[in-house]
């Protein structure tokens, strides 16, 4: 291992068999899992930019100041973003207000740290955190302490277990298996509407910090984690001394995303706004 790569780069490592390993396979119990079921989600309603085209707006804030935001809240940074994206949108939708349908966030996973492999394939999974707007009304607290409760009650091992159970068992059934790949195709578009997009509000996904050897990051002046789709969409990364929040959307009322900027301005934070959208 090269010392200038602070044991950050193993370019001259021998490559591991388990690093191509299917991560989920390796652990399968089929007698131990979730229901695949998910309760459909309130959906976000409005005018949209034509031909798909995504609205972009990055939110740069200071790590320290972000933080301590953060730490004053007694949670994660994924925690506290995950309930403001939750808590603006109850707030600023009056449909989803009154919507008999669930708000719910999703929330991607890494199962590496929960799992100890060091695949390079995909092994990541969702959990979510939702309300219902009908139950009660609403505070910023009453959904961050929410959003705890579902983190810890998801956020385990054992419940993990499960859902990768669950998904690869639909891998392995017969049927699926021996199916030509163009029906599975067709499958697989409707199966993401019924159990993909219909079943979620929003994502947010944090990258977390980027780091690297000091000799590359002194090259590296920003980056940019960007995902796009019909839903509105967080993204979060975080490199020196900088957090990057990057929102897309499709839909022309964006009150929901100034709301929770101006939530950030309003604890203290100084924010640095752009957009690809020239009314911005």
């Amino acid at each position: 291992m090269d010392s200038e790569n602070e044991g950050k780069i193993y370019s001259e490592k021998i490559i591991n068999p388990y690093e191509y390993n299917d991560a989920f396979t390796l652990n399968y119990d089929k007698n131990n899992r979730l229901s695949l079921k998910e309760e459909t989600a309130y959906k976000l309603k409005g005018e949209l930019y034509p031909n798909n085209f995504n609205r972009f707006i990055k939110v740069t804030v200071n790590m320290n100041e972000f933080m301590n935001l953060v730490h004053k809240n007694n949670v994660s940074a994924t925690q506290y973003l995950t309930a403001l994206l939750l808590y603006s949108i109850y707030k600023n939708d009056p449909n989803a207000k009154r919507s008999k349908k669930p708000i719910k966030i999703f929330v991607p996973v890494n199962l590496r740290r929960f799992f100890e492999v060091n695949t390079l394939r995909n092994f990541a999974l969702y959990i979510k955190v939702s309300i219902n707007p009908l139950e009660k009304e609403y505070t910023f607290e009453d959904i961050l302490n929410i959003t705890i409760e579902h983190f810890n009650k998801q956020l385990n091992k054992e419940e993990l277990l499960k859902r990768i159970n669950a998904n690869v068992y639909f891998e392995k059934n017969w049927l699926i298996r021996i199916m030509p790949l163009f029906i599975k195709n067709i499958g697989f578009k409707i199966g993401y509407f019924l159990a993909g997009s219909r079943v979620s509000t929003s994502y947010i996904s944090n990258l977390g910090k980027i780091d690297a050897p000091s000799s590359m990051l002194n090259y590296v002046s920003d980056v940019d984690f960007v995902n796009a789709g019909e839903n509105l969409y967080l993204t979060v990364a975080s490199i020196k001394d900088r957090v990057n929040l990057i929102f897309s959307t499709r839909l022309v009322n964006s009150v929901i995303i100034y709301d929770f900027i101006k939530t950030l301005q309003k604890e203290g934070l100084d924010v640095i706004v752009h957009s690809n959208f020239q009314g911005d």
